[in-house]
């Protein structure tokens, strides 16, 4: 090169300039305070969340304090009105009791109750049963019709030949055989009682005791399904009462004074005092019969000793095939005998009926 020296150039670096020590140090400052800054808002949104779960579960607090506040207001209301409805009550029926007309409405009332029982009456009857016979493949049940002074003139001997002669010509599931089954027991003095015998009533007339009795009969099935025997009983039992029931044409009044007449002559002539009074007596029958069977009321699982003495305990257990004690089960010896149980002494198989 002309003029001077020659020299060689060498490339400049890029170094930022760090400035004095003071303006670094500002800018420290600067970044710590923006830091600080930060971790306040930070901090600040966590206790902000913090206050919106506090307030969130205190206004779940309150709401449920606000429902235990109604319930138990609730509870004081249902509780004066309670009282109120008592006191309400009590004035009410002391002003009843207090009414000057009490005796004769009482009375009314009585008297209405009573004839609607009257008018509605239901023959009880009590079954035992079933006494399965696994040897013949049936089964029977022991029916004893309850107590009712109105019917006292039915007559087993009456009962057979009417029933027989209803349900020939008609199509039913009843057995028609039970029919011959029907007789007159003389119930037992103790209902459950350990002494077998007959209750005895004395009535005043100068005669000896006489003894109480009922109509009974046995029901039987071929088969040894509950249900099914069950079903066949009650149409039978309902058939009963139905054939009693007042009707115009042929009323059963009649039928069973004509049988009287024919076979108790001495009864008919204490029941019926002159020819006038046939008619009207057959016409009091007629209303006895349709009161005393206006429906049943049957008792199912009774003991045979409720009313039976062990002689004709015994009887209808032999009309069931069984031979002997042998033969009875213990289930169906429970049947037979309220107390019965392994130490019990049963009756002689072939026990004598008491005398007259």
């Amino acid at each position: 090169m002309k003029g001077g020296d020659e020299t060689s150039q060498v490339p400049k670096k890029n170094i930022k300039r760090k400035g004095s020590k003071a303006s670094q140090f500002k800018k420290q400052i600067k970044k710590n305070k923006v830091k600080t800054k930060k971790s306040k808002i930070k901090k600040k949104d966590g206790v902000h969340s913090k206050l919106v779960v506090i307030a969130a579960k205190g206004s779940r607090v309150k709401r449920s304090q606000n429902k235990d506040a109604v319930a138990k207001d609730d509870t004081k209301m249902a509780e004066y009105v309670e009282k109120a409805d008592s006191r309400s009550l009590e004035s009410a029926l002391m002003k009843k009791i207090n009414a000057a007309n009490l005796k004769q409405k009482l009375a009314q009332t009585i008297n209405t109750s009573m004839t609607i029982r009257n008018n509605a009456n239901h023959l009880e009857v009590h079954v035992s049963g079933p006494f399965q016979n696994y040897k013949s493949g049936k089964s029977h049940w022991i029916v004893v019709l309850g107590d009712n002074g109105q019917t006292w003139l039915i007559k087993p001997e009456f009962v057979t030949g009417y029933l027989q002669c209803l349900l020939s010509d008609i199509a039913t599931n009843i057995d028609i055989e039970h029919c011959e089954t029907y007789c007159e027991i003389n119930i037992r003095q103790h209902e459950f009682g350990s002494e077998s015998v007959w209750k005895r009533v004395q009535k005043n007339n100068g005669k000896p005791p006489q003894t109480v009795k009922r109509l009974s009969f046995v029901y039987s099935c071929d088969t040894t399904d509950e249900k099914i025997g069950k079903q066949g009983l009650h149409e039978a039992l309902r058939f009963f009462c139905l054939s009693f029931k007042k009707r115009v044409s042929n009323p059963v009044g009649p039928l069973i004074l004509d049988h009287i007449k024919i076979h108790a002559d001495h009864l008919y002539k204490v029941i019926v005092r002159d020819k006038t009074s046939h008619d009207a007596y057959a016409n009091k029958i007629t209303d006895d019969m349709d009161k005393a069977f206006g429906g049943i009321d049957v008792m199912w699982n009774d003991f045979l000793n409720h009313w039976m003495v062990d002689y004709d305990i015994i009887r209808v257990l032999k009309f069931c095939g069984f031979s002997s004690w042998a033969d009875v089960t213990t289930q169906q010896r429970e049947l037979c005998f309220k107390d019965y149980s392994a130490k019990f002494n049963l009756p002689h198989w072939y026990i004598g009926q008491e005398r007259y």
